[in-house]
């Protein structure tokens, strides 16, 4: 656990943003930030270098699509067999 530094973060933070997608760099910087915070909290290290790092939405990616009302309506009325 040492041997995570606030360069590494900032790699990995950057690594997120250049390959990922939609909201999953948000979630997986969230669940690293959880564990590291985890460890401080058990004193596996001193001090989180997780501390300050935000990965906000792009507004440009696609956002998940809500079925209308009539949409709902014609997949009950589907028969499946």
């Amino acid at each position: 656990m040492t041997q995570i530094t606030v360069d590494m973060v900032a790699a990995y933070v950057e690594y997120l943003k250049e390959n990922g997608t939609g909201d999953g760099p948000k979630i997986y910087l969230r669940m690293f930030k959880r564990m590291v915070t985890a460890a401080v909290d058990k004193d596996l290290i001193k001090k989180n270098p997780c501390r300050g790092f935000v990965l906000k939405n792009n507004n440009m990616t696609l956002q998940k699509e809500i079925l209308l009302p009539e949409e709902i309506q014609q997949l009950v009325a589907t028969h499946f067999t």
